[in-house]
């Protein structure tokens, strides 16, 4: 049973709900609130014992699948259950092709939270009704890498990306303008065969897991 669960929710109502209904199905759990990815990221690195995570997908510092991706690229053993009212199917197949260990809607039930808090820890994967991208979703690396065909300034660029920047941060960084930066992600995509960021890190994450390998495969490729 998870002892230490990470709420991710920038709506205050949310979250009181989210932790009225925990604190009844998961009695004597600590149960810590954040209002951000970056507030998670931090708490996560001060004390890296959360058994679960449960993850809202809009918030001020990220939009759709990128701030699950930003966690998972950083922890990749971590637990994360989606909780979002955009219960759209692509958003929920780029969920799982990143990561999640499962997705409900905001229109949950306790009961369904309970259920999916459970399954989740026992390594099952909360999944909606529906057709799923399963892992197969984006073809294996194999033994050819095609981070190799990347220029010095791509793999800078990627490097920015696997760090959960977005364009215009990146952008800034690297002290170019942010049409540039789009022309590389541009040429990153035709290179690495996908066609779009979160294809391309979830690439990238199949070569090592974390976020460390994901910067020696890429220092590889310069």
């Amino acid at each position: 049973m998870p002892k230490k669960i990470l709420l991710v929710d920038d709506h205050p109502l949310m979250l009181d709900a989210l932790r009225t209904v925990v604190s009844k199905i998961r009695p004597g759990a600590e149960i810590v609130e954040v209002y951000s990815i970056e507030e998670a990221r931090k708490a996560i690195k001060r004390e890296r014992d959360y058994d679960l995570v449960l993850l809202d997908l809009r918030l001020p510092d990220t939009q759709g699948v990128s701030g699950l991706l930003n966690l998972k690229v950083h922890f990749p053993q971590l637990r994360v259950l989606v909780v979002s009212a955009y219960a759209h199917e692509e958003t929920i197949e780029n969920c799982f092709l990143v990561g999640a260990n499962g997705f409900l809607s905001k229109s949950l039930r306790m009961k369904d939270l309970e259920a999916a808090i459970d399954n989740v820890m026992a390594g099952k994967k909360v999944v909606p009704a529906g057709p799923l991208v399963t892992k197969d979703a984006i073809p294996p690396m194999g033994s050819f890498n095609p981070l190799k065909r990347l220029t010095f300034q791509q793999a800078r660029v990627l490097h920015h990306v696997c760090r959960g920047l977005l364009n215009k941060q990146i952008a800034f960084e690297l002290g170019v303008g942010e049409t540039t930066v789009k022309a590389h992600m541009r040429e990153i995509f035709r290179k690495l065969g996908v066609a779009s960021r979160t294809q391309a890190l979830v690439r990238i994450m199949r070569l090592e897991p974390g976020q460390q390998g994901a910067d020696r495969a890429i220092e590889q490729a310069t």
